[in-house]
C-alpha cells in the first residue's frame, strides 16, 4: 500500500539521497583501494580517511537534499500567499463595488426626497 501523495513522493526523494550517497561511498571505496596499489604515503588509505571523506560526501548530498527540499517548501509557501493575496483582493473588490453602488443608490434616493 502506497502512502499519500506528498508523503510518498518526500519519501522517494530521502531514498533518491540516500541511494546517492551510497554511490559516493563506492566510489570513494574504489578509490581508496586503487590507490592502496601505488604504495605512496600520500595515498594513505587510512580509515579515519575514509571516514572523513564519507562523512564530508554525505553531508554535502544530505544538505542538498535538504536544500531542494526547502526550497520546494518556500516555493509551496509563496504559492499558497499568492493565491491568498489573490483571494484577498478579489474580495476587496466586490467589497468595494458594493459600497458604490449603494453610494450611488443613496445617491439616487437622497436627490429624489
Amino acid at each position: 500500500d502506497r502512502l499519500p501523495k506528498h508523503q510518498h513522493a518526500k519519501y522517494m526523494a530521502w531514498w533518491r539521497g540516500l541511494n546517492r550517497a551510497a554511490v559516493m561511498m563506492q566510489k570513494l571505496v574504489r578509490g581508496f583501494l586503487a590507490r592502496r596499489k601505488t604504495r605512496k604515503l600520500k595515498y594513505d588509505p587510512s580509515a579515519a580517511k575514509i571516514q572523513g571523506m564519507f562523512r564530508m560526501v554525505a553531508a554535502k548530498h544530505v544538505a542538498g537534499a535538504a536544500r531542494s527540499a526547502a526550497r520546494k517548501a518556500a516555493e509551496r509557501r509563496a504559492e499558497v500567499a499568492a493565491q491568498q493575496r489573490r483571494r484577498r483582493e478579489a474580495a476587496r473588490r466586490r467589497y468595494a463595488a458594493a459600497r458604490s453602488i449603494q453610494a450611488l443608490m443613496r445617491g439616487v434616493w437622497g436627490r429624489r426626497e
